[in-house]
């Protein structure tokens, strides 16, 4: 038993070992700050697709907007206005006439 216990610990303290112990942790290390990256490049794609979304939409909003607006503006292009006309205060469009 002693025998069995003195070769393991040889074995592990030799630098053969060591070496190997270091080269596969630094594999695992590797590995995992690979997908760490792909992780972030992923978001990051993620991320640039939803901003220009978000911002195609609020060009979207504007635009209607600016639309209603120059609806609105052609209308009142068209409409009259009589000074010191006091206006119908009845309700419906027959009685105002």
């Amino acid at each position: 038993m002693d025998d069995l216990s003195a070769s393991l610990y040889s074995r592990l303290d030799s630098k053969e070992y060591r070496d190997r112990a270091v080269i596969e942790v630094q594999k695992n290390v590797d590995a995992k700050m690979d997908t760490l990256a792909d992780n972030v490049k992923n978001k990051a794609k993620i991320d640039k697709h939803y901003v220009h979304d978000c911002v195609d939409d609020a060009v979207m909003v504007i635009a209607l907007k600016d639309k209603e607006e120059l609806e609105e503006i052609r209308k009142r292009s068209t409409n009259v206005i009589i000074h010191r006309l006091v206006e119908s205060t009845e309700s419906s469009p027959g009685a105002r006439l």
